[in-house]
């Protein structure tokens, strides 16, 4: 070999070791140095430097491949995490929380959104204190004026509204890539935000608010790591065909030295996210009523109770002769009423709203708003002492449901209009031992609830 053909076989070797180094693939220079000691013959110079050509550019394709599908934030570490899995959350998830976040219960949940905080502050927060992270199932958000109310279709539409916020100067993109999650599509991106901008990140529910009700907004002064998911995230009832993604993200203030790794975090949040698949306990097959249910544990054994109108359904524990109550122990029922005796002088109205007005029923805590399946609803905890016959509504003339004396009901009411009422509830003998978990148990239930058309 003449000097020139030695500086090239070399400069190449180096090449191929530091390629290799790179892409975790050593075999590739083992390789490559196998095949020059075998082709340094005169008669093979050619051939060689083809193959060795040849080589490097694949090694080299694959280093490229690698850098582009790696995280942006390999370099930072990711924060120590910990299995977990949502609650009630409009969309079942598994995913590894990080355990800063994992320290505390989550600030705040409801059926579309779950927010953890390393403080209680919300605007102002201390540096190294302020990392937010956020699961969101958003159906409208708010543009650069309070006016610019946007229906959120999809994730496509989602990322115009992003680009419609940055082409108004009000936020700075960067690093936008896609990606999967669970075999699903995705877009993460940084959001560098200059001026508030109210409603901006989304509002859970989707009726005529402003962008200050119940909406989160994108602050001045902080850093989002967003990704936007295709998911089903049940979009809004009677809403047509929608479908909203999820978000994910994690936000700081500008210039916190942790920055870095939050991102990496969410890097970390998005790449262990799993979506879990929800079978139904029960499933209606009435066309009044059609909806499925994953039921409380205690009432799964039990055999339901259908009305032939199809517009009840029922699973009861009764009570035993012997302990001499006189009513079920538990109850679980749903129920798409034709009637209410609730307000009867005014006609059919809100059953919930006529029960809280009732001297004699107790609220305990207070009545929430909530999404279920896309229908907005009302769900609320009474008491009551004395019987309250057709309370909750009759499925047919003559055959009602209510309250009964000694009893707490969980109740949540569908009272939309232009659609049927629908209620859903459960009734426990108040104070029994063993009913503490009943509220939570209905609400995971009421979660999983799925309507028909």
């Amino acid at each position: 070999m003449n000097d020139l053909e030695t500086r090239l076989s070399a400069a190449l070797r180096a090449e191929a070791d530091e390629l290799s180094a790179r892409v975790d693939v050593p075999s590739a220079a083992a390789e490559l140095d196998g095949r020059l000691d075998r082709l340094e013959g005169a008669s093979r110079r050619r051939g060689w430097v083809l193959v060795v050509a040849a080589a490097a550019a694949v090694v080299a394709a694959i280093a490229v491949g690698v850098v582009l599908s790696s995280a942006r934030h390999d370099s930072a570490p990711v924060s120590p995490s910990t299995p977990y899995s949502t609650d009630g959350f409009v969309v079942p998830l598994t995913f590894a929380l990080p355990d800063w976040a994992a320290a505390s219960k989550p600030v705040s949940t409801d059926g579309r959104r779950i927010v953890w905080q390393q403080d209680q502050c919300w605007t102002s927060c201390d540096a190294g204190s302020d990392g937010k992270l956020l699961l969101f199932a958003p159906q409208l958000a708010f543009g650069p004026a309070e006016t610019d109310r946007l229906v959120i279709r999809s994730s496509a539409a989602y990322l115009a509204h992003l680009d419609a916020l940055q082409t108004a100067h009000l936020v700075v993109l960067s690093g936008s890539h896609r990606t999967t999650v669970d075999g699903r599509p995705a877009t993460v991106l940084d959001v560098a935000t200059s001026v508030d901008v109210p409603g901006g990140l989304g509002c859970p529910g989707s009726g005529n608010v402003g962008p200050d009700e119940g909406c989160w907004s994108l602050i001045a002064g902080t850093h989002l790591r967003l990704a936007v998911i295709d998911a089903d995230t049940q979009p809004y009832y009677g809403s047509g065909a929608v479908t909203p993604p999820l978000l994910a993200l994690i936000r700081s203030n500008d210039g916190n030295a942790t920055q870095a790794t939050y991102d990496a975090d969410l890097d970390h949040v998005v790449a262990t996210m799993r979506f879990v698949a929800v079978t139904p306990s029960y499933t209606s097959t009435s066309s009044v009523l059609p909806f499925s249910v994953v039921l409380p544990a205690w009432a799964a054994s039990v055999t339901p109770f259908e009305a032939t109108s199809g517009r009840l359904v029922t699973w009861e524990v009764p009570c035993e002769p012997s302990a001499g109550c006189a009513h079920p122990v538990k109850l679980f029922g749903v129920l798409a009423p034709v009637q209410s005796q609730a307000h009867s002088a005014q006609g059919p109205t809100d059953p919930v709203l006529a029960l809280t007005e009732n001297p004699t029923v107790s609220v305990v805590g207070l009545t929430t708003q909530t999404q279920v399946d896309g229908r907005p609803a009302q769900v609320v905890t009474l008491r009551t002492v004395t019987d309250l016959p057709g309370s909750l509504g009759c499925e047919v003339a003559g055959s009602c449901v209510g309250l009964l004396a000694g009893t707490t009901t969980r109740v949540a009411a569908f009272t939309e209009t232009g659609q049927a009422p629908i209620l859903i509830w459960q009734s426990w003998t108040t104070g029994a031992p063993g009913t503490d978990t009943l509220v939570a148990d209905f609400d995971r239930a009421l979660a999983s609830m799925r309507f028909g058309a």
